[in-house]
């Protein structure tokens, strides 16, 4: 029902495939957008993973070409290949997975109980990192009655 939502036009467009990029690409572009414009809010927090060791303009600029890369992909003809936006849209909460799972590892062997937000970092974006791979290996069913598609 909710895929309904979206125009017809689009949908037919873009396709399943399309539309999670076209909708994944925006939310990073937005996520990367937010830290140049939240930079307060995050200046001066603890470096406790990998990752907050880049600079806050450098992670946003990564979410926002991850993002607009997944969005130009999401929008090419649906006979294209699409594995390029799914690379792309992916990329960024697999360097989070990473990120959270050797911050995990390395606190628990120190003996420190921040483990538990690597743990809950990684098990919060593995299951988007899990679905996003399982949605690159959908069909994409041709469209019917669009020969000049």
């Amino acid at each position: 029902m909710p895929y309904r939502l979206i125009p017809r036009r689009l949908r037919e467009r873009v396709g399943r495939r399309g539309l999670v990029l076209l909708l994944f690409g925006i939310t990073w572009v937005v996520q990367g957008v937010s830290y140049f414009t939240l930079t307060d809010l995050f200046a001066g927090q603890p470096k406790l993973f990998p990752i907050d060791h880049l600079p806050l303009s450098v992670q946003g600029w990564l979410w926002i070409v991850s993002g607009v890369t997944s969005t130009f992909a999401a929008l090419r003809p649906r006979r294209e290949n699409d594995t390029p936006g799914f690379i792309a849209v992916s990329s960024m909460p697999l360097i989070l997975c990473a990120s959270y799972l050797i911050g995990a590892i390395t606190y628990v062997l120190a003996g420190s109980r921040v483990w538990v937000l690597g743990a809950l970092g990684f098990l919060a974006w593995a299951p988007i990192v899990l679905a996003l791979a399982v949605v690159a290996s959908w069909y994409e069913p041709p469209i019917i009655g669009h020969e000049d598609e």
